[in-house]
């Protein structure tokens, strides 16, 4: 019998599957920063912007384009090129089918509405910034400008919310057109699945990794995020680059190190909240510094020389050009980076010292050696993790401040009205409903191996470490709205890559087990694998062609064929449907031409001054409303055009158990010429 702890014929991947995958995230993070660099500015253009990431990307590649993956083995065997090309085609046919299904996520409800609205403003305009009070609306107290996800710092200005590393990104595929802004996050799905399979294949062997990637590739976490303006897709993939830049044996070599630290400067500048994907990596170099000072100095230089200029960029576009997002979410981001600080200190304490390295060393060796001590916290962490698989949705309910959105999506599903329920409790229960229930219980048995072996806990314990904090904390509370599959973003970067990961190693834990009737337990890790791969799969083809807002584009481009280049709109207030918070930014990045929002002291008599001072600057005003009820007491007179777009491909919201269906989707409006109103 070959025992699990022989790590000799671990971790092949084809070297040029790994130079892929390296270009391809130091490319992201070169035209990410340089392009958010020139967008904070109100610089960014194809001219300066293409030319100079371009020469960036080339000389960070080359600073360490890896050979080989530096895992023990240095070449792969040719099963291992065989399952590399399967995941290509895999990837290939995932990619192509979300390209032809992506979301057209411009009417701003939730993120990704923001995101791509920021994209094609920066497209077109070339900044992050919108003047929105020109010619007859600078000035009037009867208009105002901000809607959702589109902060005033001061009259008449407006900011686009959140890190803009993402809308860079979407903004510069968009150079090729419109429909390649829209598939920029499909592109970049497929990156963090060969990301993925590098990752867990490095870890464990090709046929796991290769079940892996299509279980979460073919996943309805990937059907309802990946194709689609949501951050969690580019940070997975930063994250899983960083880790695979990481040997699980030895320091990184200098260029390695400086992809780490670019991929984890450039999530600063994806997410604010950073800083909980960033805990492990004091950690990580404090183990450097205990094992080999003086290689310890030399990573460490490096990868701080690579995270610092990307973090600056990410800083000043957070500080410049999104305060007021930073002030909201103030309190909450503090206390990441304090821990962060925190957690620095004491790695300092631990690595920096003779008497910490010496304690930390002695540590690492007991434990080593208590193989008692390992067999009874892998049993603990077993009972733990089935006990908030199967027991903690049994005996907790959890509760919150009430959310009157979650009592009205309630009463639309037909269960328990109480909008106090957070649901939390079957977090970890959601895993499964997504990944399939025989992922997840690898996925411990993987975890549970790596406590009890140190020769497997080398190999996970960098990516069970970096997604331990947030899955921690987000497996306790979420601190979201908990509809479905919106929840599952929290785990998307954090809990579902080491569950992944962590069933790849507990598969190759099996399939290493050789004994007298190795071709049947071979046959029987195949059929596992097989298994894993097919239950996500299977579990979203229903909603296979699932996508926000799909057809979206249409009805915003007939609403400019209806005004033409030459206007100006206003959209009313409306008591109901809130257009006048999703819609304007649409119109005013989608048609090129002023946008405002009508106040309450808003009038006809305001309606026909307006219309007469932009008549005299040769522009035609426009009214827009959710019907004509919100019209007729401003626009007397011929009926206007109602535009609509329909998408029956909505992924129906649900609580209590995993989307299944379509739900239908659609936008719709009055546009009036507010010229030929009485």
């Amino acid at each position: 019998m070959r025992s699990v702890s022989d790590d000799r014929a671990i971790g092949s991947v084809p070297s040029w599957f790994v130079r892929a995958v390296t270009v391809g995230n130091i490319t992201l993070v070169s035209f990410g920063a340089i392009g958010l660099a020139a967008a904070t500015f109100g610089q960014f253009r194809l001219a300066l912007v293409a030319p100079l990431a371009a020469v960036v990307a080339v000389v960070l590649v080359r600073l360490d384009l890896p050979a080989s993956n530096h895992q023990p083995r240095g070449s792969a065997r040719p099963s291992d090129t065989a399952f590399a090309i399967a995941t290509l085609a895999f990837i290939g046919l995932t990619t192509g089918y979300g390209v032809l299904h992506h979301a057209e996520h411009i009417e701003i409800n939730r993120d990704p509405g923001f995101y791509t609205n920021t994209a094609k403003w920066l497209l077109d305009e070339g900044s992050l910034v919108v003047d929105a009070d020109t010619g007859p609306f600078e000035h009037d107290e009867t208009l105002t400008f901000s809607e959702q996800g589109l902060p005033s710092p001061e009259p008449g200005t407006l900011h686009f919310q959140g890190n803009h590393l993402l809308p860079v990104l979407m903004a510069e595929a968009g150079w090729f057109g419109d429909s390649a802004l829209f598939a920029a996050p499909v592109l970049l799905g497929a990156l963090a699945l060969a990301s993925l399979y590098v990752v867990a294949a490095q870890r464990s062997s090709a046929l796991p990794a290769f079940a892996v990637t299509v279980g979460v590739g073919g996943s309805l976490l990937w059907v309802a995020f990946a194709r689609d303006a949501y951050t969690e897709v580019p940070s997975l993939s930063l994250v899983l680059f960083a880790l695979s830049r990481l040997p699980w044996r030895d320091l990184p070599t200098r260029g390695a190190a400086v992809h780490i630290g670019l991929a984890l400067g450039a999530l600063c500048a994806l997410r604010i909240d950073a800083p909980l994907l960033l805990l492990f990596w004091p950690i990580a170099i404090g183990a450097w510094w205990i094992n080999d000072r003086v290689a310890a100095r030399r990573a460490t230089t490096a990868l701080v020389a690579g995270f610092v200029p990307v973090f600056a960029i990410a800083m000043i576009d957070l500080f410049v050009r999104s305060p007021e997002y930073l002030d909201d979410l103030a309190p909450r981001t503090a206390a990441l980076w304090v821990a962060l600080s925190i957690t620095v200190g004491v790695i300092a304490l631990c690595a920096g010292t003779r008497r910490g390295r010496d304690l930390t060393s002695t540590l690492t060796m007991r434990w080593s050696a208590a193989r008692r001590a390992r067999s009874a916290s892998a049993f603990a962490f077993t009972a733990l993790a089935l006990g908030l698989w199967f027991v903690r949705p049994r005996i907790e309910t959890v509760r919150g401040p009430a959310q009157v959105s979650v009592e009205q999506l309630q009463q639309r599903l037909g269960i328990t009205v109480d909008a106090t329920l957070k649901y939390t409790e079957d977090s970890f229960a959601w895993q499964s409903w997504y990944l399939g229930p025989l992922l997840v219980a690898l996925a411990i048995g993987g975890i549970a191996l790596a406590i009890a072996s140190p020769a497997v806990g080398r190999r996970l314990v960098a990516v069970v470490g970096c997604a331990a904090p947030a899955s921690m904390l987000y497996l306790y509370r979420p601190n979201i709205f908990p509809d479905h599959s919106w929840v599952m973003r929290r785990y998307l970067t954090t809990l579902t890559p080491a569950l992944a990961v962590a069933a790849a190693v507990a598969l190759d834990a099996l399939l290493r087990q050789r004994r007298s009737s190795s071709r049947f337990q071979t046959l029987f890790v195949i059929m596992l694998a097989a298994a894993l791969a097919t239950i996500p799969v299977v579990r979203a083809a229903p909603v296979r062609a699932a996508a926000d807002q799909r057809g979206y584009v249409r009805a915003i481009r007939d609403t400019c064929d209806i005004v033409g280049p030459d206007a100006a709109v206003v959209v009313v207030l409306d008591p109901d449907d809130r257009l006048y918070q999703r819609i304007p930014q649409a119109i005013r990045g989608w048609c090129g031409v002023p946008v405002a929002i009508a106040t309450p002291s808003f009038d006809r008599q305001h309606r026909i001054d307006l219309t007469e001072a932009w008549r005299r600057d040769g522009v035609a005003l426009y009214l827009i409303g959710s019907d004509v009820a919100d019209l007729e007491s401003f626009c007397r007179g011929p009926s206007g055009t109602r535009v609509r777009a329909e998408n029956p491909f909505l992924l129906e919201q649900t609580l209590t158990v995993r989307p299944a269906r379509y739900s239908p989707q659609s936008l719709e409006f009055e546009v009036f010429d507010a010229r030929g109103c009485g």
